[in-house]
């Protein structure tokens, strides 16, 4: 039997001892399978079950992070209690010389501050205006030694706003979004979580960070072989719609191996043998309880703010009117795919189809130099992508391509590449 799938936003937060040992009881009796959970709407205003202030607490600095500081300035904030916040910096008509320099500095004048503060921790009369900001950050922290340990470089951190980039990213969302939210509900993943891009590329589509990963959903090579195909020929990282199924299926993945879409979400980016060790080491499946107390080299800030850093990503974009004035999203794209039967060069199709300009290059991102300047064919049993401006208007897109293509000439058509 299964039975009807609750609120994603009860499940993700409904972390006590008794929801545990129920889900754990369902599932040992095989009454509901681990995989079947649905879509819900997150209401970030009425959350009662949101316990947990350190949670809460990085939830709430990501939304400002992404809706209140723009990327022309930046905080100086405590890298464990993310919500404690030493200082705002403003970069307008500065160098990035002069801003590395701008923020060095401030993380040094914090480290002293607080070093001071451990001192005087009992003589808050003679604090100084700085000392005393930050005597009070950190009354509720009821930890020994607190504002030595603060004090640690590694704990004084710098974040840049993302607010002006988040906005673009909306924008650019509508492109993708409902593509993404159609392929993750057939492979029963909740639909919100095609939100993380925000966290990972802000949907830019050819992103590249400095370790390799690419694409809007940042895969490593290594991991997107497991989905994708990615050779001399082709790198399926770079087409929005192959990335997206990959990342259902390693999600799906995710969660059936951890039970719980907070710890796949996390696995998304450390790993999911990494977090089945935390939660093995910690002895629990609460989020909360693993970011305070697992300890591992790979289990570094990222990895603890991924989640959080996911769930306000969600909050200000389903909020989007809330936080930002007129966002107008772009219109989805059309993602119609034809596979090809034979080994075809890019100019033949260009040639027969009159594609306009770039627009099959633009449609077909994963393609590489060779394929796209025609020194090598498209592999035949590639699934191509039809160019919005060539298949919108069009009743059959599908069909009128196959009409065309049989009649492109057999000297244009090879059963094997170059």
């Amino acid at each position: 039997m299964v039975i009807s799938r609750p609120n994603l936003t009860r499940y993700i937060y409904l972390t006590t001892n008794s929801f545990e040992k129920k889900v754990t009881q369902f599932q040992r009796s095989k009454k509901i399978r681990k995989s079947v959970y649905p879509t819900g709407v997150f209401d970030f205003d009425s959350i009662d079950e949101l316990k947990d202030p350190l949670l809460r607490e990085g939830i709430d600095f990501w939304t400002k992070i992404y809706s209140k500081i723009p990327s022309y300035q930046g905080v100086i904030h405590d890298s464990v209690y993310v919500g404690i916040i030493y200082e705002t910096l403003d970069f307008r008509g500065q160098t990035r010389k002069k801003q590395k320099e701008l923020i060095s500095r401030a993380k040094q004048k914090w480290q002293s501050v607080l070093y001071r503060v451990h001192e005087k921790v009992n003589h808050i009369g003679e604090m100084t205006q700085d000392e005393l900001h930050v005597f009070k950050l950190f009354l509720k922290i009821k930890e020994r030694n607190k504002y030595l340990e603060a004090a640690r470089p590694k704990r004084i951190r710098f974040q840049l706003g993302q607010k002006d980039r988040f906005k673009n990213a909306i924008r650019e969302s509508g492109r993708y979004l409902p593509m993404m939210e159609k392929i993750f509900s057939q492979w029963g993943v909740p639909t919100e979580i095609t939100r993380l891009p925000f966290v990972e590329s802000s949907f830019v589509s050819y992103a590249r960070s400095k370790v390799g990963a690419q694409g809007i959903w940042q895969f490593m090579k290594s991991t997107g072989r497991l989905f994708l195909r990615i050779d001399e020929w082709m790198d399926q990282r770079r087409d929005p719609y192959f990335a997206t199924e990959a990342a259902a299926q390693l999600l799906k993945s995710n969660f059936d191996s951890l039970g719980r879409w907070p710890l796949a979400i996390v696995a998304y980016n450390h790993g999911r043998k990494g977090m089945m060790r935390a939660v093995s080491q910690v002895g629990t499946q609460d989020l909360g309880q693993i970011i305070r107390h697992y300890r591992n080299v790979r289990f570094g800030f990222a990895s603890r703010n991924f989640f959080l850093e996911f769930m306000a990503a969600y909050r200000v974009e389903s909020q989007a009117d809330l936080y930002f004035k007129d966002v107008k999203r772009k219109e989805s794209d059309s993602f119609i795919y034809v596979t090809l039967p034979d080994f075809v060069a890019v100019s033949s199709l260009k040639k027969f189809f009159k594609f306009n300009n770039d627009s099959f290059e633009d449609a077909n991102p994963s393609f590489g130099e060779e394929i796209v300047k025609s020194k090598k064919r498209i592999p035949a049993g590639v699934r191509i992508r039809l160019p919005k401006d060539w298949s919108d208007g069009r009743e059959s897109p599908k069909k009128d391509f196959f009409k065309k293509y049989s009649a492109i000439p057999k000297n244009y058509k090879h059963r094997r590449q170059r």
